[in-house]
């Protein structure tokens, strides 16, 4: 079974002040006011000035450096202006007015993703059956117990291919023995008594 959860915003998007009480103007340190707020997606950037000299222009991370509003991706000259916060990611913006944003109206944020645990749109299964076995875990399982039960393997390992060779060999040799004190006995009994080799002849030695 597949349950689709429907699209919906951040439950519990933020408005900031930017600036808070002192609003956008000059002699605002905006790094310190951004430093230790988390902004995430659907939250809000709220941009207020009573000099019509000031503008709010959001520009790329090099422009931002160089303090300048020649490639501004969006200029604001309202005085009251609220920014959307639609993307993860990192934004900047600067005042517009020639030697404002030297003198420190420049701000910018680093946007995290979505303040909803679960991901717009993302879909949540859940397993209807028990999960699939794996045909290597089985394979290696029902080796394991082959050689539980003693079946034979196809691999020794060298000191159980040592032992082997060493046991055939002395078998090998405990044959030659017996067979060697078998031929002494035939022998020690033919030069005793003789040998029946051809029906109830019997060949003596003298």
């Amino acid at each position: 079974m597949v349950l689709l959860v429907a699209a919906a915003p951040a439950a519990s998007a933020t408005d900031y002040t930017v600036g808070d009480l002192q609003g956008w103007v000059s002699g605002v340190d905006y790094t310190a006011w951004a430093s230790g707020k988390t902004f995430n997606v659907g939250d809000t950037l709220c941009k207020h000035h009573t000099m019509v000299s000031h503008s709010l222009a959001e520009v790329g991370e090099a422009d931002y450096k160089a303090c300048s509003a020649g490639n501004s991706v969006q200029t604001y000259t309202d005085q009251s202006t609220k920014i959307t916060l639609t993307r993860p990611g990192s934004r900047y913006f600067i005042c517009g007015t020639l030697g404002h944003c030297s003198s420190g109206m420049k701000l910018a944020v680093t946007v995290a993703g979505a303040s909803s645990s679960t991901p717009a749109g993302a879909p949540l299964s859940t397993p209807s059956g028990p999960p699939a076995s794996d045909p290597t875990t089985e394979s290696s399982t029902k080796s394991s117990r082959g050689e539980e039960q003693g079946l034979p393997q196809r691999e020794r390992s060298p000191a159980a291919a040592t032992w082997f060779l060493r046991a055939r060999r002395e078998a090998v040799l405990s044959i030659y023995g017996l067979l060697g004190y078998l031929v002494w006995v035939l022998s020690c009994e033919a030069l005793s008594g003789g040998v029946n080799l051809h029906g109830n002849n019997k060949i003596r030695v003298r």
